[in-house]
């Protein structure tokens, strides 16, 4: 049965479309898995156009063009579509598809029609998360919204909190105060295993070449994906601020 995963927040610009790519492309290409990705960020489509621009760079440069065919796999399909189109193709995809994973790259906004419609059908979600406050803010505002669906019975996603943009010289309270927080809820797994902060994270990331760095990160994932036991519900969110 396919897999269904998205990274997603209500903030932009926390990685999503980024994180979205280097674990597509390391589950695809290291670890050999049936990987699909459904661009649903209308309009700019980013992972969508990145992957054109990729496919032309190896037609015209030999030495790319090499380097992705000795890896003895092909391209994972890339496809963009709307979101109400999403929610289509995920319950048609549940009865006709195989063991795919099929990651699905969300806009920014939570509020966007039919956003939560495409959420209640995901298996796991993933809340990036930065130590910052508009950016907890945010993603306790986006936990909410997931927590509201699973106390109607709406969804059975299971949901994990990665830490983005690590940096080991910034306040380690900061990210020992907001893992408690997070973790309060009941119903969300922190992940142990961080992406350090990089200046050159977005030109590293692509859809066809795999992050050496992203293994971790995506070694945690894939076992948690077998493993996470069921959600629980108990807990309500708190919106109230961190000190950071």
């Amino acid at each position: 049965m396919a897999t269904f995963i998205s990274i997603f927040s209500q903030k932009g610009g926390v990685g999503k479309t980024t994180l979205t790519m280097v674990l597509a492309t390391h589950f695809a290409v290291v670890e050999k898995r049936k990987v699909i990705v459904i661009d649903g960020d209308h309009p700019q489509h980013n992972f969508f156009h990145e992957r054109e621009l990729e496919m032309a760079k190896a037609e015209q440069n030999e030495s790319f063009r090499k380097s992705v065919e000795a890896q003895g796999v092909e391209p994972y399909p890339v496809l963009e579509a709307s979101l109400s189109d999403l929610a289509l193709f995920i319950d048609h995809f549940r009865k006709e598809g195989g063991d795919e994973i099929v990651f699905i790259d969300l806009p920014g906004t939570v509020n966007t029609p039919g956003y939560m419609d495409v959420v209640n059908r995901l298996d796991y979600g993933i809340l990036p998360m930065e130590a910052d406050k508009f950016t907890f803010v945010s993603g306790l505002q986006t936990l909410n919204a997931v927590y509201d669906q699973l106390q109607e019975g709406k969804t059975k996603i299971k949901m994990f909190m990665l830490w983005n943009k690590y940096m080991e010289r910034e306040r380690q309270n900061i990210y020992t105060t907001i893992n408690a927080q997070i973790q309060e809820a009941g119903f969300v797994t922190v992940l142990h295993n961080r992406v350090k902060h990089s200046v050159l994270w977005k030109n590293q990331r692509s859809t066809l070449i795999p992050e050496v760095s992203i293994k971790p990160v995506a070694d945690e994932i894939s076992t948690l994906l077998f493993e996470t036991k069921k959600v629980s519900k108990k807990n309500v969110l708190k919106t109230a601020p961190v000190n950071l």
